[in-house]
Formats: structure tokens, sequence, C-alpha cells
């Protein structure tokens, strides 16, 4: 598996070759795998999600359905879709989360809920998640990289 700090190495190898600039590298090379890295990484810290949440599969398989992130189930035996987006998202991730949340209901246990993890706001997003809160959640996350000459604690 490569780390996130490999990415952003190669990144900047790109950009420090002097054939293109920064944005160029950065469309050349890709979105620097936030999701995956993203869903990696709270797979091993899925406390940080939710208190209580267990993680039963990463990339789950329904076939039928498609790969969910992230399946676990919470302290009351509960199962819970997480789904992870990269940047602003629509509302479509709804429909896809609660596809998810319909095929665990038929096929693993008739108690599932949802949460939906992306990083920005988006009022379609909210629209389409505000009548079914007991649901489907929005969570966000936030990703910073900072470039200094100094080492933080120097």
């Amino acid at each position: 598996m490569v780390r996130p700090a490999t990415y952003v190495n190669n990144l900047l190898w790109f950009a420090q070759k002097g054939e293109t600039g920064p944005e160029e590298a950065i469309k050349s090379y890709g979105s620097i795998s936030i999701e995956n890295d993203l869903r990696d990484f709270l797979a091993d810290n899925i406390f940080l999600v939710e208190k209580g949440l267990t993680l039963v599969g990463k990339e789950y398989d329904t076939r039928e359905a498609g790969r969910i992130d992230l399946l676990c189930k919470d302290k009351n035996g509960c199962h819970v879709v997480i789904e992870l987006k990269k940047g602003r998202i629509g509302h479509e991730v709804v429909g896809q989360t609660l596809k998810y949340m319909g095929w665990v209901q038929k096929n693993l246990g008739k108690k599932v809920r949802g949460i939906i993890i992306v990083n920005e706001p988006d009022d379609k997003l909210l629209y389409a998640a505000l009548p079914i809160p007991d649901l489907v959640k929005v969570k966000y996350y936030k990703v910073h990289f900072a470039i200094s000459d100094k080492h933080p604690v120097a």
C-alpha cells in the first residue's frame, strides 16, 4: 500500500522537474488518491467516525449493488454503510448510499444506516439527506498539507 507521503513526494518531484508548473503536475499526477487514503486511514481508525463502530469490511463487494467503501457495525449491532467522497459531491451519493443500505438490509440484517463523509458542504447533498436524518448522516473530513522552510517544532 502506498502511503499519502509517497504521493506528495512524487507530486513535488514532478513539479520540481521544471517541465511543468505545480498546477500542471497536479493535473497530470491526479488527485493524490485522497479518497483511497482516507478509506484506508478510517478503516484503521474507525473510532474517528463514531464511537463504538467496528469494521466489517473495507471495499465490501456486494456484487449486485457495487462496493461499499466501509461496512461497519455499531455498538447496538446495526450495520453502518460509510460512503467516502473527495471534494464537492452532489445529491447522487445519497442514492448510492441508500442502494448499498438496501442491499445490506436484504442480505445481512434488518437494521442499517448510512454515513456519507465528504470534504466540502454541498446544498444539493444536504437537501437530499434532509428528509432521512435517522437513516443517513453527512459528516466532513479535512486534509491539510503545509509546505514550509522550517520544521513546525523547530
